[in-house]
Parts: C-alpha cells; sequence; structure tokens
C-alpha cells in the first residue's frame, strides 16, 4: 500500500534541508573570508587576476618583485620592474 505524505510537512523538511545547507555554506564563507584577511595581515602573498601578464598588461610589480627571488627569473625578464616591462613591450609589439 502507497504511504502518502502530508505535502505540508514535506514542504517544511524541504525548507529546513534547504536552511540548514545555506547557513553551512554562509559558515564556511566567512571562515574563507576570515582565513583570507588573516593571510594578508601574514603577509601572505594574494595573486588577484590583474596580477598576471596578459596580451594587454604586464604582470604586477607586486608579481615581479615575488619572482624575482627565483634563481634566473631576472635573467629572463629584466633586472628590474621598468626593464620587465620594456621587454614586455617588444615582445608585444615587435615592430614597434
Amino acid at each position: 500500500m502507497p504511504k502518502y505524505v502530508n505535502a505540508k510537512d514535506a514542504s517544511a523538511r524541504t525548507l529546513n534541508i534547504y536552511k540548514e545547507q545555506n547557513t553551512n555554506n554562509k559558515k564556511e564563507e566567512k571562515e574563507e573570508e576570515k582565513e583570507d584577511k588573516e593571510d594578508k595581515e601574514d603577509g601572505e602573498f594574494i595573486l588577484t587576476d590583474e596580477d598576471y601578464e596578459t596580451a594587454d598588461s604586464p604582470m604586477s610589480l607586486k608579481l615581479y618583485n615575488n619572482l624575482s627571488i627565483i634563481s634566473g627569473f631576472k635573467e629572463l625578464n629584466g633586472t628590474s620592474y621598468t626593464d620587465y616591462v620594456k621587454l614586455w613591450k617588444i615582445r608585444r609589439f615587435p615592430n614597434n
């Protein structure tokens, strides 16, 4: 014999599940924001989309400075950020 479910009860259960999941997601987002804030306070290097080199812009000074500690980076990318930007322009606009 089929078991019938009260629609009102089912809706209430669904709503409760949704609220629990939504609350958990908000808690996770708050924890991630807190961790990001702590990382920034600790001086940890956080990259954004604007930091990366693209066809339209060179990498940021912040990224250049952090990568410059890697052996051989300055030999390939210029010994200063100004040199790097000049090299980027030459690579990007070879005929100018």
